[in-house]
Order: structure tokens, then C-alpha cells, then sequence
């Protein structure tokens, strides 16, 4: 939804718009993305046919995915008359220049145009979708035809859907055309396709402006209602948004990746859905233990730190990481029971049971919105906890990060927020942290006092 102060849009003319499908229909794809960027202006929307067109220009092979020196195929018999025709008459498909062209176009549109004026020509759910019909005939509008079958975005990023709109115009190699395009597919692993990159940072490009109109308008939705839209609905009338395993694949994937720019891409990603929980409609319990299971697919402390700073200091953000350690150290303690370390004061007896539990006084982990903070009582207990499981490096290091991260949000918080019983004696009382934990301690406290 555009702000009260955001001009109208108005929709592009019919007669220019029949002049792109014209160009596209002759396969003069170059001509018709250049009046495109001619046409386009802040307050004319983007005719979401064409935005999807340039969605299916953009997932063919670039000059960045194809093999710059491709081997050419002669044809030593001379053609006859008829087989001329045929070849005149055979529709072409946009070659690697037109999809470098189409994703310059498609950020280009992102830059100037409202997210809501984009994302309506795109699939999702409970959003207001454009499916005007297309009377074009180019080959690129019959191919974008199945962009309307997809739920949602994350569908058209897939190695299957680029095979096989890439594959479904008819050629002189007919069937052996589409077999090798479909059996590219499967040297192509992940759930995004090779040639899909660019149009998943176009898409996390449309997710951050969303975001950022929506603080604009509200200072307390700083999240991505489209992005929202990409996540399936309850199945009753009632309950939260859950299915989240579709956007933290793309996330977690991209940062396995070796390539800078990419691993950044699942950074961005992941905050944009962290930043989901800000809405009642996530499953907040949900989505810490998906992000949790994804999270522990890495095994060298450098990708821990890495993505563990990359989800962001924000408010949302550190009472996420609170949450995300909180669930380790109590998992670890459900999964494998440890005796607890003597305490240097007693304390009063817990309920029977209450070792089972998770230790929260304020907030029960998924039952309480985001905003309701852990007590640092509830951190102090779990940082009491004995190392259990299998991996007591990965259990340490998780309650070093909880400690960091209960403290960073306890400093920025205003004085009538700030819990009195978070000290630095209380800290390592409960923690007996040691050797470089006790340094980072120290530092903790001696930056912040």
C-alpha cells in the first residue's frame, strides 16, 4: 500500500504498450527492453505483464552464467527453400545480452516504482494479484503464462522452473532441445538455479524498500508485508504463519556459498525474516527452532560468528539471538540431563519438574510476542546449566553469545527497562566463565560502566 503522501501511479497507455509486445513478438527483445527504460517513471506502473516477462528474460543464461566462447554449430547442407521459410519462422529465445538487459531493467523498475506496484504482478498469497490477461503472442509471453501458476516467488528461483520455461518453445532440435535444457537442471543443485542469482537480489531488494516504506509509515512495522505474503496462511481461520522453510533454505544456501556477494544475499534474507516476527501472524517458537536447525549446519566457528553478526543489532534482531541460544542450552539439557554446577548461594527451591521446562519467567519461548524480553533471571539459570550433548564447543559458545547479547540489549535499553539483577557478580556467579570467555566478560562490563 502506498503512504498518503505518495502521488498516484497511472497505468501505461495501451498503444505503447502494444509497441514492447510487438517488439518481443518479432524476437527484437533488445529493442523492446530499451523503450521499456524509456517508458519507465516513478509515477507510471509497471504493466505486470511485462514485469513478468522481464522476470522470465532475466532467468535465461547471462554473459555471467554462460560459457563466453560457445562451440557453433554448422550446417554444412544447403537449405532448401521450404527449410528457409521454416527457420525464418521459428521463434527465437533472448540471447545472453537480453537477460543481462532484463535484470538491469528489473532494478532499474525496483528503484523508481512502489513495491506494491511490482509485487502484484508476481504470485503470492493473501496478496492483490494482477493476472490481467496478455493478448501478446511472443514466445517470452507464453513462457511467462507460467509465473501465474507459481504460489509463490520462490517457486520461478528453482533449477526445475528455469529448465523448463527455458525449454518449452519448440526449435529445429525439437525434443533433444528440451532433454538437454531439462538435464542441465540436474547438474544444477539448491534451490536456486544458477541463473536465478540476480533475480533473488532483485527480489531482496523489493523485500528491504517494502520494509523500509512500511517504518516510514509506522515506526513499529519494520518488516516486509510482501514478504509476509510469501509465507503460506494458516489453514483455519485462525493460528499464526509457520511454513518458513522455503525463504531460509534460499537464506542458509547462499551462505554456504564461496562468493562474497552472495553469502551477503542470505544475510539480508535472513534479517528480512527475523524482522517477520514483529508481526503476530509468525509462529515466533516456529520460526527459532527452523532457524535454529538451519544455524547448526555449520561447523567451523568462523561461519557461526559470521552469520551470528549478520543477523543484525537491532532490537527484533537481539531478542531473536536471545531466543535462538536460549533454545540450545535447553535443548541440549532436555536431550542429554547434566548435573548442575553447585551454586555459591542457595536459592530457592524450584517446583518439581520445573528442570524440564523452559526457564523463563516473563516469556515462554513462541507464547510471548517478540517484544517481551527474557528476565535476566531466566538468562542467569540458563547460563548455570552444566555443558551437555555431544558438542560442549557449540554449547560454550552458545552461552558466551547469549551472555553478549542479553548484555548488548540490556545496555541499550532505557534505565527503566534495565533489569537490576543483571550484574557482572551475578554474571560470574551463574556462568564461571574462563580463560578468553572471562576476557570478553571483563570487556563487557568495563565498556559499558
Amino acid at each position: 500500500m502506498t503512504s498518503a503522501s505518495t502521488p498516484p501511479t497511472l497505468d501505461l497507455g495501451r498503444h505503447l504498450r502494444t509497441q514492447v509486445d510487438g517488439c518481443f513478438e518479432e524476437g527484437q527483445y533488445e529493442t523492446g527492453l530499451r523503450l521499456l527504460e524509456q517508458l519507465r517513471h516513478e509515477h507510471v506502473k509497471p504493466y505486470s505483464p511485462h514485469v513478468r516477462q522481464l522476470l522470465c528474460m532475466a532467468l535465461y543464461p547471462s554473459s555471467t552464467t554462460t560459457d563466453p566462447t560457445p562451440a557453433v554449430e554448422l550446417d554444412l547442407l544447403p537449405s532448401s527453400p521450404r527449410k528457409l521459410i521454416k527457420q525464418a519462422k521459428e521463434p527465437s529465445h533472448p540471447s545472453p545480452r537480453d537477460a543481462d538487459l532484463a535484470q538491469s531493467l528489473l532494478m532499474s523498475i525496483a528503484a523508481t516504482s512502489l513495491p506494491f506496484d511490482i509485487f502484484c504482478a508476481l504470485p503470492g498469497y493473501n496478496a492483490r494479484n494482477d493476472w490481467e490477461d496478455d493478448d501478446a503472442e511472443s514466445v517470452i509471453a507464453d513462457q511467462a503464462l507460467a509465473l501465474v501458476q507459481c504460489k509463490t516467488c520462490w517457486e520461478f528461483l528453482t533449477p526445475d522452473f528455469c529448465a523448463r520455461q527455458q525449454a518449452t518453445t519448440k526449435s529445429r532440435k525439437g525434443r533433444r532441445a528440451r532433454d538437454e535444457a531439462l538435464d542441465t537442471s540436474l547438474d544444477d543443485q539448491g534451490p536456486i538455479s544458477k541463473t536465478a542469482w540476480p533475480v533473488l537480489e532483485w527480489l531482496v531488494v523489493l523485500y528491504e524498500k517494502d520494509q523500509a516504506i512500511s517504518y516510514l509509515d509506522d515506526a513499529s512495522k519494520e518488516y516486509s508485508q510482501h514478504l509476509l505474503h510469501q509465507i503460506p496462511p494458516p489453514k483455519g481461520e485462525s493460528g499464526t504463519r509457520w511454513e518458513t522453510d522455503a525463504p531460509l533454505d534460499i537464506a542458509f544456501f547462499c551462505m554456504t556459498q564461496t562468493e562474497p556477494r552472495r553469502r551477503m544475499l542470505g544475510t539480508r534474507l535472513l534479517r528480512l525474516v527475523i524482522n517477520l516476527t514483529q508481526t503476530a501472524e509468525i509462529n515466533f517458537q516456529m520460526l527459532v527452532a527452523r532457524v535454529l536447525s538451519h544455524f547448526l549446519i555449520f561447523t567451523t566457528q568462523s561461519d557461526l560468528n559470521e552469520t551470528w553478526t549478520g543477523m543484525g543489532n537491532s532490537i527484533c534482531a537481539l531478542r531473536f539471538k536471545i531466543s535462538l541460544a536460549m533454545k540450545y542450552i535447553i535443548d541440549q539439557q532436555i536431550s542429554s540431563p547434566a548435573t548442575r554446577k553447585p551454586r555459591a548461594q542457595p536459592r530457592a527451591a524450584r517446583p518439581k519438574g520445573a528442570e524440564d521446562k523452559v526457564l523463563v519467567s516473563r516469556a515462554s519461548l513462541g507464547k510471548a510476542p517478540v517484544h517481551a524480553a527474557y528476565a535476566a533471571a531466566d538468562v542467569l539459570q540458563a547460563l548455570e546449566l552444566a555443558p551437555s550433548g555431544d558438542n560442549p564447543t557449540l554449547f560454550a559458545w552458545f552461552r558466551i553469545r547469549l551472555a553478549e547479547t542479553y548484555h548488548e540489549l540490556h545496555t541499550i535499553a532505557s534505565p527503566d527497562q534495565q533489569d537490576p539483577s543483571w550484574t557482572k557478580e551475578a554474571l560470574e556467579q551463574a556462568a564461571k566463565f574462563q580463560g578468553d570467555d572471562q576476557v570478553v566478560l571483563a570487556y563487557m562490563f568495563n565498556v559499558s560502566l
